[in-house]
């Protein structure tokens, strides 16, 4: 072997062990390679090109990701037969049994993920070298939070309150959780639970009467039909401003808040008693996606504008009687929109894919 491969082999053993250490992304080595590839002579070396083109996946990685599948595969299997012998005999359990049986396995499984994580260290189990780990640790903390939070809602006697007691004890030991161990499915869990204590508290915001209204005599008050889409669409936004450029996975989380709020105000509009309110909310969306797209440059932004835009134009035609017509307009403006976003995209900062935001070593 000549000095040139052997430098090429001691660079690419150097690339590997940096992304083993998390001192680089595999994305960061992967630019290395091609800097290396757009500064070398036309007459490369087959090694060289082996170099460019090889992607960095180590042993070690291959032999964690090995690792990772079979230890969500035991998972499955081992949860499939718990939820089954389970439902066999959960009429027959008391309720006393039924919050030790989940309580038990949720201080197990929250338990082991714990473990997991303060043994092997907060900082250290964020590097890139121990991604695996990390992600089946969130998957353990993250179950054990779910049925601890069943847990507490099934001690809660009064039925108005469960929900919202389940699932404020779900979320307080989910952002423990992805603390301990960010990923997404921790990241999910988190913001799936705050929508749950979002929406079961604001349903107790409605007054007793009005929850039991059949429709017969005079309507009461229809306020409260604003409180939870209104809730809902609150906590997207928030968490797509303030809450996602504070997380691992930017990009879905920001995805995430937004989608949740354009859902829950189309919910709205689509309502016939509140539909003047929920196309009122529509525009007031399209003007924070402009606003978000000027602060950050993310495309979730605009999309969050072409949306509601679209959402508006639809249910505002169809809302005339021409369901046909309603399409039509829809799909052109969704088509103008995208066009729109696209460009915008291209132009900004960039390349419209926003400013780099997390732990670069967590993925």
């Amino acid at each position: 072997m000549d000095s040139t491969s052997t430098r090429f082999s001691e660079l690419d053993a150097t690339l590997e062990r940096l992304v083993a250490r998390g001192v680089l992304t595999p994305a960061q080595s992967a630019e290395v390679r091609t800097a290396i590839a757009s500064e070398s002579k036309p007459g490369a070396t087959p090694e060289e090109r082996i170099l460019i083109d090889r992607p960095t996946i180590s042993r070690s990685t291959i032999s964690g990701r090995l690792g990772e599948v079979a230890g969500y595969l035991g998972a499955v299997l081992v949860a499939a037969s718990l939820v089954t012998l389970v439902a066999q005999r959960w009429e027959e359990l008391s309720g006393p049994a039924r919050v030790g049986l989940m309580a038990g396995l949720g201080v197990i499984a929250f338990g082991l993920g714990l473990g997991v994580a303060l043994r092997a260290g907060v900082r250290a189990l964020r590097e890139h070298a121990h991604a695996a780990r990390r992600r089946v640790t969130g998957a353990l903390l993250a179950l054990g939070a779910v049925l601890l939070g069943v847990a507490a809602s099934q001690l809660v006697t009064d039925d108005a309150w469960p929900g919202l007691v389940g699932s404020a004890v779900a979320f307080a030991l989910l952002v423990v959780a992805h603390y301990l161990a960010p990923s997404a499915i921790t990241e999910i869990g988190t913001f799936g639970a705050l929508l749950v204590v979002v929406g079961t508290g604001t349903n107790l915001m409605v007054p007793e009467d009005v929850r039991q209204w059949t429709g017969e005599g005079p309507p009461p008050s229809r306020w409260q039909d604003y409180l939870t889409p209104i809730g809902m669409a609150l906590t997207g936004l928030v968490w797509a401003a303030a809450v996602a450029h504070r997380v691992t996975l930017t990009a879905m989380a920001t995805v995430l808040g937004l989608a949740t709020a354009l859902i829950a105000t189309i919910t709205l509009a689509g309502q016939e008693m509140t539909r003047a309110g929920g196309i009122t909310v529509l525009a007031i969306l399209a003007v924070i996606g402009v606003v978000g797209f000027l602060v950050w440059s993310e495309w979730p932004w605009v999309g969050l504008t072409v949306g509601a835009i679209t959402a508006g134009v639809f249910i505002i035609v169809l809302d005339s009687g021409a369901p046909a017509f309603a399409f039509l307009v829809a799909g052109i403006v969704l088509l103008a929109g995208a066009w729109v976003a696209t460009s915008l995209g291209r132009r900004g900062p960039n390349g419209g894919r926003g400013r780099p935001t997390g732990d670069p070593r967590v993925v």
